[in-house]
């Protein structure tokens, strides 16, 4: 998980429910968190990485395409052992949690994002309304159309960069697969307005520089009730586990979570992050 403009106060996980943190934020905090796929190879090829009881006898798609895929099968096969591997397919999600607006969820799309092509300083006050992002769609991972960068119409066009919420209300195709985008709104919603570079340090050890990604929000709003649901459950409602309770009625963990997390879990919210996969943390 990745946290900007605010400070993680706890963050903790176990061998199966590592979707889990908490945070509180001091006035924003945006935390994008990614979730690579785990399957069980106790058969010597993929298949779900699920407990007895989790799923019955298959898992439904994309999860059953992407294992088929990598040479596996959907099928559960309950008398083999468990063996983890991690396959490289990722689904990922942003949390904004700000005084101003409350909570907002979002999923972090490959389809719905670019890449930002030239650094863009933190705003000052004599530059703030001429300010412009350049923004490249590679033709590669967008084949069938690379225009889509919202066009702003009434309401702007939004935009997330690192931790930061931007509204532009002029985008214009300045070459080949390129928008910049002017009459900015920097720091919407809370969010701080700040440096963003073209490339920036990836996790990889050795270190690499890699490019900073540009997400569209326009349709990747979550579900109404994301503020409250438990995403990774097998089905709505979650099941308060009894041994986890603190203050009265309050807990930390719940029954009904599939062995293999997120990607085998049924709720609105883990079907609509499946639906499209998308990595936020370089």
């Amino acid at each position: 998980m990745w946290f900007d403009g605010g400070t993680l106060l706890n963050a903790w996980f176990d061998g199966y429910r590592n979707e889990l943190y908490l945070g509180t934020a001091k006035d924003d905090l945006v935390v994008n968190t990614d979730t690579k796929l785990p399957v069980n190879v106790g058969t010597g090829v993929p298949t779900p990485y699920v407990g007895w009881g989790d799923i019955w006898e298959t898992v439904v798609n994309p999860v059953a395409q992407i294992l088929i895929d990598a040479g596996g099968s959907a099928e559960i096969p309950w008398d083999a052992p468990l063996v983890l591997e991690i396959l490289p397919n990722t689904i990922s999600s942003k949390e904004n949690l700000n005084i101003t607006s409350g909570a907002h969820f979002y999923r972090n799309a490959e389809v719905n994002s670019g890449i930002l092509l030239v650094d863009l300083p933190a705003p000052v006050a004599a530059d703030y309304n001429i300010q412009a992002i350049t923004v490249f769609v590679d033709p590669i991972s967008h084949p069938i159309d690379t225009n889509i960068l919202p066009d702003p119409e009434i309401l702007p066009g939004v935009i997330w960069i690192s931790g930061e919420r931007i509204e532009y209300k002029d985008k214009q195709l300045v070459s080949p697969n390129t928008w910049e985008l002017r009459l900015l709104n920097r720091g919407t919603i809370g969010t701080a307005p700040t440096e963003h570079l073209a490339m920036i340090p990836s996790l990889a050890n050795p270190l690499i520089f890699v490019p900073n990604p540009v997400w569209i929000e326009k349709n990747n709003h979550m579900p109404p009730g994301s503020n409250d649901n438990v995403w990774n459950v097998s089905a709505l409602p979650a099941i308060p586990d009894s041994g986890t309770e603190g203050p009265p009625g309050e807990f930390t963990s719940v029954q009904n979570v599939p062995l293999g997390g997120l990607w085998y879990a049924q709720t609105p919210e883990a079907v609509f992050l499946k639906a499209e996969q998308g990595i936020s943390i370089p």
